[in-house]
């Protein structure tokens, strides 16, 4: 398990077809790797890639059942970061398996209004980091937030989107 002190890296999962889809992007205080501590795996599915100087410690299994037993909070910390860990690539598995971009797009907008809870959001990541996220080419994902806006669904500029009817955007994941 790698633990970020300095710098970002972003995690990519390079597909046979040579496709490469961004998984995250991790900043100073992530980690990464957590997942396979305890699995039968031996290798990290994914390709790490430092975007500037990085300075990483890491921890063996060792290290970690060391841990664990001796500190609570370390353990209840990585117990939750396992979690939310799961939580997520969940989220990344339920948003890829919808067949539309606009279902793609849409389910992204309802999961940031819960988590935002409102509808009035601002987008934290680029564009280009939510194409990624989504799996769709960064045109296509703009060309949706245009089109999204044109049925009157949204109103967005830049970062910023107001979801105008939470009931009708709704409707277009049960297409």
């Amino acid at each position: 398990m790698g633990i970020i002190f300095n710098g970002s890296v972003k995690v990519e999962r390079i597909l046979p077809s040579g496709k490469t889809i961004t998984l995250d992007t991790l900043g100073c205080g992530a980690s990464f790797g957590e997942a396979l501590v305890f699995a039968d795996l031996n290798h990290y599915p994914a390709t790490i890639q430092a975007l500037e100087f990085v300075e990483v410690l890491y921890l063996s299994k060792t290290d970690i059942i060391h841990f664990c037993r001796e500190s609570d909070l370390f353990l209840t910390n990585f117990s939750q970061l396992l979690s939310n860990r799961l939580l997520m690539l969940n989220e990344k598995v339920r948003s890829l398996s919808f067949t539309t971009v606009r279902q793609r797009v849409v389910n992204y907008l309802l999961e940031e209004y819960r988590r935002q809870k409102s509808p009035q959001l601002f987008l934290q990541p680029s564009r280009r980091a939510m194409a990624d996220f989504l799996g769709i080419p960064r045109p296509s994902l703009s060309r949706e937030l245009a089109h999204l806006q044109a049925d009157g669904l949204i109103k967005f500029r830049d970062r910023d989107v107001f979801l105008l009817s939470i009931e009708n955007l709704e409707q277009v994941l049960l297409k």
